[in-house]
């Protein structure tokens, strides 16, 4: 088994930048609450901070649960891919392994990159790899769809 594990320090370095991004948006609460604002001023600052817990809550969630928990983000062999979660995904199951970028969502809040795996029943398969692997995720990306169409249907060897 091949498991695809990423290094802690990122995602430690993301919690850290997003941990203070958090804490300017509480000192703006606080001025907001104990400070002598204008009503502008109080506007600006709550806005500020509703921004700052929006934008940047969901990252540093992400970021503190991989900084701590298990630094692997999902494992594969011969047989197929083993997500975080323990479920098993054989090769000739999945019609298409493609990579998503990380982006915004309809509720205008980030969305971490995954692996998106379309089976042939029609179900998908997200394997989240919250931009924790850098400039890896195009080479494990390479490494799956080699794998993948090496194993998706039985050769001439297996089915003797």
């Amino acid at each position: 088994m091949q498991y695809v594990t990423y290094q802690r320090k990122f995602a430690i370095r993301h919690a850290l930048i997003s941990a203070l991004f958090i804490i300017a948006g509480f000192v703006l609460i606080g001025d907001v609450i104990f400070g002598e604002n204008s009503p502008l001023q109080t506007f600006y600052f709550s806005s500020a901070a509703f921004l700052s817990f929006w934008f940047i809550g969901r990252l540093f969630v992400w970021n503190i649960i991989r900084a701590f928990g298990s630094n692997v983000l999902f494992g594969f062999d011969e047989s197929g891919i083993k997500t975080e979660s323990g479920e098993h995904l054989p090769w000739r199951e999945i019609q298409t392994i493609q990579l998503v970028a990380p982006g915004i969502n309809k509720w205008i809040q980030p969305t971490p990159s995954y692996y998106d795996l379309k089976m042939h029943n029609g179900q998908r398969h997200k394997i989240y790899t919250y931009s924790l692997l850098k400039h890896q995720e195009n080479d494990i990306l390479k490494m799956l769809r080699k794998t993948w169409n090496e194993r998706k249907s039985p050769s001439k060897k297996q089915m003797k």
